[in-house]
């Protein structure tokens, strides 16, 4: 019985001892960041980043970060000897892709404007008004495995990032003249996570304890055997 009482105050000791111990870092990032911007929308423009040096161990994923931004003039003016209700809405669509074009994230930005605006040549006839969006996106890949070796080597590897927009007017009389320009602008962050898994404390606490109760279990037995 006293072996017994002494086998949990000796695990307890490994788990305080284990879990007071620093963690080990179990990975390293380079993080990498390019900013484009503000252009006219539409547009495309080229991002580059450096790629992965295999010599500074296995890449284990890689976090893209898209922060993007639009800035919209919006106007109108009624022509028409009516009030008339005015809808804009602009819609900027920016994806950010691989060389070989295909789609690694994408998001839409959206502003609008709506107001009733007076009969012509009457106070309140007219608008003309600055709206901004901004939104954060963020994927990380694998999937596909693929974009790790794409990523990785000498050299650098160069995306495109593309914003299209689409304006969409509402005119309930068909008489407002209406005018939009927008810039769009974007930061993508590329972030390499690399290194190897080292167990952390708490998993390195449990195969401790397990250890040594395996081994006072077994030291129980060897004493309480009776004597051949």
């Amino acid at each position: 019985m006293r072996l017994c009482r002494h086998s949990w105050w000796f695990s307890g000791l490994v788990l305080v001892a284990v879990l007071g111990t620093p963690a080990a870092s179990r990975a390293d990032t380079i993080t990498q960041m390019q900013s484009v911007g503000p252009l006219s929308v539409d547009f495309t423009a080229p991002l580059t980043f450096q790629k992965f040096n295999p010599a500074l161990g296995p890449l284990n994923s890689i976090t893209i970060i898209d922060k993007d931004t639009i800035n919209a003039e919006l106007m109108a003016t009624n022509t028409g000897a009516t009030p008339d209700l005015v809808t804009i809405k602009v819609d900027v669509t920016f994806t950010l892709k691989r060389p070989d074009n295909s789609t690694i994230l994408s998001q839409t930005l959206t502003v609008s404007h709506s107001q009733l605006l007076a009969p012509a040549g009457m106070a309140g006839d007219s608008f003309d008004v600055m709206v901004m969006d901004m939104k954060t996106a963020m994927a990380t890949v694998p999937p596909p495995f693929s974009d790790l070796a794409l990523f990785t080597g000498a050299g650098n590897i160069t995306l495109t990032l593309e914003a299209t927009g689409n304006v969409t007017v509402t005119d309930t009389t068909g008489n407002a003249d209406t005018f939009t320009a927008t810039d769009g602008s974007a930061t993508k962050t590329l972030i390499y996570n690399f290194g190897l898994q080292i167990p952390e404390p708490t998993s390195l606490a449990l195969f401790a304890i397990g250890g040594v109760g395996i081994y006072l279990a077994r030291r129980l037995r060897a004493r309480r055997a009776p004597a051949v």
